[in-house]
């Protein structure tokens, strides 16, 4: 096929006796190609149906919005602003509602020896909420966190110590418990993370850890 000067190829799997067989021809997108360019385009029944799906898709995102073609991209940036506004003060609040959550625990929580311990089973939640949430309950002198987290497929463990305290390696804690849920995990002497499949057991698990931290605690 030759268009004049242009483009000579000899082959494109149909060749048309003339530009008028093609009928419509919509670039799609053009783009630097090593020394050339490469153009993309659909031609025809493929063409006109894209027009169509264009059409319609920008009628119905200006019927959503309530306003024209020319106000969409204003209405969308808005939105995006609007959007990200509210996520921030989500975050804000949420953040202020776990202080609130943080210190209502080490108020009411076990104390063995002077030692905060902290065990809790929460459900359906944010893993990144829970591990926040041990975080700054472990930012207090003499802490130690052992949080659960479980879904309809998952259960997770966080174990975490206060950097003041050496009686519990949280690593080795948890290598030891993780098998109750059949997981694995990791971590450090204060921080360590761990997930399994035993979701039924997690209960069961924590009730382990805890045992454990009270032993070392009352040996010391």
């Amino acid at each position: 096929m030759k268009i004049k000067d242009i483009d000579v190829n000899p082959c494109c799997g149909i060749h048309p006796n003339s530009t008028i067989e093609v009928q419509l021809i919509k670039v799609t997108k053009c783009e630097k190609h090593k020394s050339g360019t490469r153009i993309e385009f659909l031609c025809g029944k493929r063409a006109l149906l894209d027009y169509f799906f264009k059409s319609n898709f920008a009628y119905e995102i200006c019927n959503n919005l309530n306003c024209n073609e020319n106000e969409v991209l204003t209405r969308v940036s808005n939105l995006t602003l609007d959007l990200k506004k509210i996520n921030q003060e989500n975050s804000s609040l949420k953040n202020q509602l776990l202080d609130f959550e943080v210190q209502n625990i080490i108020t009411k929580c076990e104390k063995v020896k002077n030692i905060s311990i902290i065990k809790f089973s929460y459900e359906n939640k944010d893993l990144k909420e829970i591990d926040l949430l041990a975080s700054k309950l472990t930012a207090f002198d003499n802490v130690i966190a052992l949080l659960g987290l479980k879904s309809n497929t998952m259960a997770n463990l966080i174990f975490m110590c206060s950097k003041s305290l050496k009686i519990c390696d949280m690593g080795l804690l948890l290598k030891d418990t993780v098998t109750l849920i059949d997981g694995k995990g990791g971590g450090n002497s204060f921080s360590a993370k761990g997930g399994g499949k035993g979701v039924n057991n997690l209960d069961s698990a924590l009730d382990y850890a805890l045992m454990k931290v009270k032993g070392h605690i009352e040996s010391k």
